[in-house]
């Protein structure tokens, strides 16, 4: 599971106000299935259509304030997400690391073994 953040500010961000409510949740979903994506805030246009429950006219709206754009290949991007959340490459390092640190530690607690299972120590 990954986060994303939103800052604790958001509520009276200028776009955000801009937005409306409707829309600045329609943005709040998009951050979170961004997150969810890790593709360092690019998300399908199906997508984001899905997260904007089929309405076209909240993800223009965001568009229009800044708070969403959409790219040449179809998709959108979150402007800024990197700013603010990890990279695609960081999140794999860091699952990395945390699969490093349970093997290690499942090594210091069994002891090593094979593929058999055959304990070496």
């Amino acid at each position: 599971m990954t986060w994303t953040k939103l800052d604790d500010q958001f509520w009276s961000n200028t776009k955000v106000l801009r937005a409306g409510d409707e829309a600045a949740g329609t943005y709040a979903r998009l951050l979170s299935y961004a997150g969810f994506l890790s593709d360092d805030g690019k998300i399908p246009a199906e997508g984001a259509l899905m997260v904007a429950g089929g309405s076209r006219k909240k993800l223009d709206k965001l568009i229009e304030i800044g708070l969403l754009h959409e790219l040449h290949d179809g998709r959108f991007h979150i402007p800024d997400y990197l700013e603010y959340n990890i990279s695609a490459d960081e999140m794999e390092g860091r699952r990395a690391e945390y699969a490093r640190r349970g093997k290690r530690g499942a090594q210091s607690r069994w002891g090593n073994s094979d593929s058999n299972g055959k304990s070496h120590g």
